[in-house]
């Protein structure tokens, strides 16, 4: 749902790099994208288990992630916090690169959050990122470490400077 989000409202970026996610200290996150005059930004927290969503004008809405809760209404929850702060974005209720592409409005199976094997998710991640930062860091290009949402992968991008040749469309 956050690259959902990320892909409906930040600035377009070659490669699709304006799609992907950033790792936080609590979880991952869209960044700030930039909304009206300000920006918002959604944090997928696995300390705390919930997402977070938060505008530049001090406003927040919190939906818990525990208990076992279904996907549909998460969803719900979700694009109805984004009408209530007032940010309208056309978003797919449908996930990607998944066997299931059942909408997740539609997705009424509970779905429970397990902490333990999260967390050290997480704790993984965050270890690999110190990892890639330190490996792209002599690079004099463009480069970045981000979090495809679509699959699950944590890569390292660089780019060189040269222009790319626009794919058609």
């Amino acid at each position: 749902m956050l690259g959902k989000l990320r892909l409906a409202l930040a600035p377009p970026l070659p490669e699709w790099g304006h799609t992907s996610l950033a790792l936080s200290p609590r979880g991952l996150t869209t960044r700030a994208m930039p909304w009206q005059s300000g920006s918002v930004e959604a944090i997928v927290d696995v300390i705390d288990r919930v997402v977070r969503i938060s505008t530049s004008d001090g406003r927040e809405r919190t939906i818990d992630l525990s208990p076992a809760r279904p996907i549909a209404q998460i969803w719900s929850e979700f694009t109805g916090d984004l009408h209530a702060l007032g940010i309208t974005a056309d978003l797919w209720d449908k996930p990607q690169e998944r066997a299931d592409v059942r909408p997740f409005s539609q997705d009424s199976r509970p779905r429970a959050f397990d902490a333990r094997p999260a967390t050290s998710w997480f704790a993984l991640l965050t270890e690999l990122e110190a990892t890639f930062d330190e490996w792209r860091s002599p690079f004099c290009g463009r480069s970045g470490v981000n979090f495809w949402w679509g699959g699950f992968d944590l890569t390292v991008t660089l780019f060189n400077g040269r222009h790319a040749v626009p794919r058609p469309g």
